[in-house]
């Protein structure tokens, strides 16, 4: 897994200055959706906090109520198969905490391992 660079922290920041000036945009204008790769394994489903992704047909089918565009179905997903809707500089860069589990992000979510 790729470390995020520089370069891609800048496109997010300048997104949410962006936002800022133009709340009335909110995150909905963000989209996510999963990618051929996915195998429906449900990882993404279980660490999203506004329970905004189910398992449909064996794909993560993700709904826009109660998004936070916390991006953990993206960072966490083993496949790489969960997008944004938006150009990514680099699609490939994820962040995982290394302080924080995945266990621990389902177990806060009030979700079961």
């Amino acid at each position: 897994m790729e470390e995020t660079k520089p370069e891609d922290l800048a496109v997010y920041q300048n997104y949410l200055a962006f936002i800022g000036e133009h709340p009335e945009l909110g995150w909905k204008q963000v989209k996510l959706h999963s990618t051929e790769r996915c195998n429906g394994c449900g990882l993404c489903a279980q660490v999203c906090p506004g329970n905004c992704i189910e398992i449909q047909d064996g794909r993560a089918v993700h709904t826009d109520d109660n998004c936070q565009v916390c991006l953990a179905c993206i960072h966490h997903c083993p496949q790489n198969a969960v997008r944004l809707s938006v150009p990514e500089v680099n699609p490939n860069a994820r962040y995982i905490h290394p302080q924080i589990s995945i266990r621990e992000i389902i177990q806060a979510n009030q979700k079961t391992v």
